[in-house]
């Protein structure tokens, strides 16, 4: 196992079947595996924390796996744990970094992905985490192309989650009609 396609392939594999033995042993001989990229450009962390494997993520994070890479998808660390739907994935992950770093990133936020999804539960943890500036108008959550978490909520007609998300939206929206 000494090409790169292999150990790739061996650290992927242990990811995808959450076997932390092996991905320990495979990281231990190879550490430069830690920042592979499969063909999507996810790093063993982007993948683990879109396998919603908590405890692969934790380890990933202790021994320095950078988090502010993005895959060719535009999707970060968190995105990728809030796809997965995973809430204790989610919650190893703002445990080493702040969710305001993660609205920055990525083609749609956190708290989008899960209005997509209608994770009720993680949007509740993304909604009490959520900062929002005073002076800010647009919508802290809103995705890259300008889409809001509520308008996907609307979109796939999921009144739960739009009934959670209304009193954020109200409040963007008399604060975008009050600024003059």
């Amino acid at each position: 196992m000494d090409d790169i396609d292999s150990i790739c392939y061996y650290v992927f594999d242990s990811i995808s079947r959450n076997d932390l033995t092996a991905l320990q042993k495979s990281l231990k001989l190879y550490p430069d595996a830690l920042e592979y990229m499969d063909r999507f450009s996810n790093t063993p962390l982007l993948y683990a924390s879109y396998c919603g494997r908590s405890c692969l993520v934790r380890y990933l994070f202790v021994l320095g796996a950078n988090h502010h890479r993005i895959n060719i998808f535009g999707q970060n660390v968190l995105s990728l744990a809030t796809y997965s739907g995973d809430i204790e994935t989610c919650n190893v992950i703002l445990t080493y970094v702040g969710f305001d770093e993660f609205n920055a990133t990525g083609i749609l936020s956190p708290l989008c992905v899960a209005s997509l999804q209608g994770n009720i539960d993680i949007a509740k943890i993304y909604l009490t985490l959520e900062i929002q500036d005073e002076n800010q108008f647009d919508c802290p959550s809103a995705s890259l192309h300008g889409i809001c978490p509520m308008q996907l909520a609307q979109y796939r007609g999921d009144s739960n989650m739009m009934n959670l998300l209304r009193p954020k939206h109200q409040l963007h929206l008399f604060k975008t009609q009050n600024i003059h």
